[in-house]
C-alpha cells in the first residue's frame, strides 16, 4: 500500500469512517483513534534530550508485532490496545508524505533509512485556523527529523496501521534534508548549499532552508583547505539560519546562531541586527539596544542601515515603556480603539507583586505602594490567543494550548511563567515576569529542561480568560496571560483593562493603598446575581464569589427573587407601569431592616436598565411617580456615583454615564464624574483627548447606536422614552 494511502486510512480512522479489511466500520479503530495524550504518555519526563538513547524504528515496530502475537485472543476481541511509551528514547527518520491536519493534530508518515514506515501523529501541533500552506512549511516533506520520547500504538498490526505519537512539535528536531541519492548534498559546494537555502527561504520554506544552511556550515568548516573564504561562508550561513529562526518565532535559537556568527566575525552587522530583533521579541530591550547599536556601527549598506536605525528607534520606545510605563495610546483611544491604530507595546510591571491572599483563596496580585486613580499598574502581551464563535468555545482551550506550546519554544522565560502559574502552592519570583531580566548567561536552548506538556496544559486552564465581545454574545476572545493570570475576581472590581493589540493594560480604577489586592470582574458586573453572575462564575469558573456585593445579594436572595419579573420586556412598556414597579422595589428595600444606603444602592445597580431611563425621562416620570418620594431621590447624580462605585473602568459604566449625561440640560454639571470614569477606563490622558472621546460617546447615545471603544449596540442604549409611545427600541427624539 502506498504511504499516502496509509495516511488517508488513518485519517479516516480518526474520523470514524475507516473500513477495515472486512469493509466494515470497526469500533476498535475508533478506540485507537480516540486515544488521548494522557493515555499515551506517562509521568512528565526529567531526562534532558541530550541524554536520550537512540532506537531504530524497525526494532520498536517488531517489538509491537511480537506483543501482538502474544495477545492474539484479546486483539481479536478488540479488548487490547497495544501501545508503549519510549520515554528515554529517540529515533531518526524522514517525513515522506505531505502532512495533513486533523483538529490541532498533524498527521504524516515517517520513514527510517531501512525503509520502515509508520504514521506520525503529532498532538497540539497547529491551530485550527492554520492553512495547508503553513502546515507544509512546518512539516515539510523530505526533511530528516529526530523524534524524542515517542509512544507507539496499534490495535491490530494486520488490520490497522502502526502509529507513532508525540505530545507536541517540541518532540521533533529537524536535522537535515533527505535527498536521492543521499550523496547529492555531500557533493554540493558550500556556496551552492547556502544559495539553495536562500532560495527556499525566499519561498517561505524556513525549516528546509535551515537544513541547507546547516549543511553549508558543516561543509565549510569541515574543509581543511578552506581558510578565510570558508570561514566567511560559514558566518553567512549561520547568520542566515538565525534569520530563519526569527521567521519561525524561535528567538532563543536565533540568538544562539547570531552569537555564534559574531564569535567568528566580531564586525558582522547582520548578525548583530538579527540578535537585536530576537532580544526585542523576548522583552530584553536593554541588551537589544546594545546589539542594534553595534549593527548600526558596523553596517555600511545604506538601505540596511536605515532598517537598523528604525529597529533601534522602536527598541528605545520599548525600553521606555518597559522601564517607565510610558505608552502613547492617544491615537488609538481617539480612534475608538480601532485595532488598526493599536501601537505595539512592551510588557511593563509596575508596583505590583504576587502574594498569598489573607482569606485563603490562594494567590493574588497586590499593589506595593499607594496608587491613584488611572495609574498604570501592568501591561502584558498575550502568551496565547484564540477567537471563536460561541458554539465552538470548547475548542478555544485546545487552540490556546497550541499557542502556548509555540510560545514555549520561542523562550524559556515563557515556560517558567507557565510553570509558576501551574504550581498553585508556590509564590513565584517577580523576576520571571519582568522585562529586561537579562538574557546573556541564560541556559542555552539545547540544555533546557524537557517541556512538560501536562504542566503547560494545567497553566492554560488556570490562566485561561474567555471574554465575550460586547454586543456580540455569539463571539468570544480568549487569552492566556502571564502575570495577569494572578488577578482575582470581584463583582466590585478596582482595576480596569484596556486591550491594545496583543497587549492588555491594567489601570487603577480607584485610589488604592499599599497591600490592596487587584481585582477585576470575570463576568458582567451589571448582570443579576442569581440568574447570571453567580451561574456564570460557578459553571464557567468553578467558584462562588464572596465579595461584599455577592454576600449582600446572597443574604437577600428572596428579595432578589421577587425582583426577577422585571425582565427586559417591561422596559419597553409604559413609563407609568415601570415607575410603579420600581416604586414597589423601593418600598421593599425600605422594609429591609439594617440595610445601609450603600447596600441598597448595590441592589439597585443590577436594575439600572430600569432606573436609568426613568431618571432621564424628565417631567413625565415625576408625574407618573404617583407620590413615590423614594423614587424622586434616585437622581442622575446619585446614579453616577453608584455606577462609578460599582464597576469603575468597565466598558458598560462609561456607556451608562454617557447615556445619563446626554439627557441633562447641562452635561458639564457632571463632568467630574465623566472625567473620573474616563481615567478609570483609559488611564491618565490629556483633557483634550478625554473630551474628544466623551463627545463621541454622547454622539453615539444621540444616534442610538454604540460603536466606540470596542462597544457595539448595547440594549440599554436602545431603551428610550417617548411621551406618546412609552419606551421604544428605536430613537424617537
Amino acid at each position: 500500500m502506498k504511504k499516502e494511502d496509509v495516511l488517508r486510512d488513518y485519517y479516516d480512522m480518526c474520523n470514524g469512517t475507516f473500513k477495515c479489511i472486512e469493509r466494515r466500520r470497526c469500533s476498535g479503530c475508533k478506540k485507537l483513534a480516540s486515544l488521548s495524550s494522557q493515555q499515551l504518555f506517562g509521568v512528565p519526563p526529567t531526562t534532558p534530550a541530550s541524554q536520550l538513547k537512540p532506537v531504530h524504528l524497525k526494532n520498536i515496530v517488531q517489538d509491537l508485532y511480537r506483543r501482538a502475537r502474544n495477545n492474539q485472543k484479546l486483539l481479536q476481541d478488540n479488548k487490547l490496545l497495544l501501545h508503549r511509551w519510549y520515554e528515554q528514547r529517540l529515533l531518526l527518520g524522514s517525513l515522506c508524505v505531505d502532512a495533513t491536519r486533523r483538529g490541532i493534530s498533524v498527521l504524516t508518515v515517517v520513514e527510517a533509512d531501512d525503509g520502515t514506515t509508520c504514521i506520525l501523529h503529532v498532538f497540539n501541533a497547529m491551530q485550527p485556523s492554520s492553512r495547508q500552506e503553513e502546515l507544509r512549511k512546518m512539516f515539510p516533506k523530505g526533511i530528516k527529523v529526530v523524534i524524542t520520547r515517542p509512544s507507539i500504538g496499534c490495535l491490530h498490526p494486520s488490520v490497522t496501521p502502526v502509529v507513532l505519537y508525540v505530545q507536541s512539535p517540541g518532540n521533533l528536531d529537524f536535522v537535515g534534508v533527505a535527498t536521492s541519492p543521499p550523496e547529492k548534498l555531500v557533493a554540493m559546494p558550500p556556496q551552492e548549499l547556502r544559495k539553495e537555502g536562500n532560495a527556499l527561504f525566499a519561498q517561505g520554506s524556513y525549516l528546509v532552508a535551515i537544513q541547507y544552511y546547516s549543511d553549508c556550515v558543516a561543509a565549510s568548516l569541515g574543509r581543511k583547505d578552506g581558510g578565510e573564504e570558508m570561514k566567511l561562508e560559514a558566518v553567512l550561513a549561520i547568520s542566515n539560519r538565525a534569520e530563519a529562526w526569527l521567521k519561525l518565532g524561535m528567538y532563543e535559537k536565533a540568538i544562539a546562531d547570531s552569537n555564534r556568527a559574531i564569535g567568528m566575525d566580531a564586525f558582522h552587522a547582520k548578525s548583530f541586527y538579527r540578535k537585536g530583533r530576537a532580544l526585542m521579541a523576548i522583552q530584553e530591550h536593554v541588551e537589544a539596544r546594545v546589539s542594534l547599536k553595534s549593527a548600526a556601527k558596523y553596517s555600511s549598506d545604506g538601505d540596511a542601515k536605515k532598517e537598523i536605525l528604525e529597529a533601534l528607534a522602536k527598541c528605545k520606545v520599548f525600553l521606555q515603556q518597559s522601564q517607565k510605563g510610558v505608552y502613547d495610546v492617544g491615537d488609538y483611544v481617539s480612534s475608538g480603539c480601532n485595532a488598526e491604530h493599536a501601537p505595539k507595546c512592551s510588557d511593563y510591571v509596575g508596583p505590583v507583586e504576587v502574594r498569598l491572599t489573607r482569606d485563603g483563596r490562594g494567590r493574588g496580585l497586590f499593589v506595593t505602594k499607594k496608587v491613584r486613580l488611572g495609574e498604570l499598574l501592568l501591561v502584558s502581551n498575550n502568551i496565547s490567543f484564540a477567537s471563536c464563535v460561541k458554539e465552538e468555545a470548547g475548542a478555544a482551550e485546545s487552540e490556546l494550548l497550541v499557542g502556548a506550546l509555540k510560545a514555549c519554544r520561542s523562550s524559556q522565560k515563557i515556560i517558567h511563567q507557565l510553570y509558576a502559574i501551574d504550581d498553585a502552592a508556590s509564590v513565584p519570583s517577580m523576576k520571571i515576569f519582568r522585562p529586561n531580566l537579562g538574557y546573556e548567561g541564560a541556559m542555552p536552548p539545547e540544555e533546557a529542561p524537557p517541556l512538560d506538556v501536562a504542566r503547560i496544559q494545567g497553566a492554560v486552564k488556570a490562566a485561561y480568560f474567555p471574554w465575550t465581545m460586547l454586543g456580540q454574545s455569539e463571539c468570544s476572545k480568549s487569552r492566556v496571560w502571564g502575570l495577569p493570570a494572578f488577578v482575582n475576581h470581584s463583582c466590585l472590581p478596582n482595576v480596569s483593562k484596556l486591550e491594545v493589540g496583543k497587549a492588555t493594560m491594567f489601570h487603577a480604577a480607584r485610589d488604592l493603598h499599599a497591600g490592596d489586592e487587584l481585582l477585576i470582574s470575570y463576568v458582567d458586573p451589571y448582570a443579576p446575581w442569581s440568574t447570571e453572575r453567580r451561574k456564570a462564575l460557578v459553571e464557567d469558573w468553578g467558584f462562588e464569589c464572596h465579595c461584599r456585593r455577592c454576600c449582600l445579594e446572597r443574604s437577600n436572595k428572596e428579595l432578589l427573587r421577587d425582583l426577577l419579573p422585571l425582565d427586559d420586556s417591561l422596559k419597553y412598556d409604559s413609563i407609568e407601569k415601570c415607575t410603579q414597579l420600581l416604586a414597589s422595589v423601593e418600598e421593599r428595600l425600605g422594609r429591609v431592616a439594617g440595610m445601609s444606603k450603600d447596600d441598597k444602592d448595590l441592589i439597585r445597580v443590577t436594575l439600572f436598565d430600569f432606573y436609568g431611563p426613568l431618571s432621564v425621562s424628565g417631567k413625565k416620570s415625576a408625574d407618573a411617580s404617583g407620590g413615590h418620594e423614594a423614587l424622586k431621590l434616585i437622581t442622575p447624580d446619585r446614579l453616577f456615583r453608584l455606577l462609578h462605585s460599582t464597576a469603575p473602568g468597565h466598558p458598560k459604566t462609561l456607556v451608562f454615564m454617557s447615556y445619563l449625561a446626554r439627557f441633562r440640560e447641562s452635561p458639564s454639571d457632571v463632568c467630574h464624574f465623566l472625567m473620573d470614569e474616563f481615567t478609570a477606563a483609559y488611564g491618565s490622558q490629556c483633557a483634550c483627548l478625554a473630551w474628544k472621546v466623551l463627545q463621541s460617546y454622547f454622539e453615539a447615545a444621540l444616534e442610538n447606536f454604540m460603536e466606540v471603544g470596542g462597544l457595539v449596540e448595547y440594549r440599554v442604549c436602545k431603551c428610550w422614552f417617548a411621551e406618546d409611545k412609552g419606551f421604544r427600541v428605536e430613537c424617537l427624539m
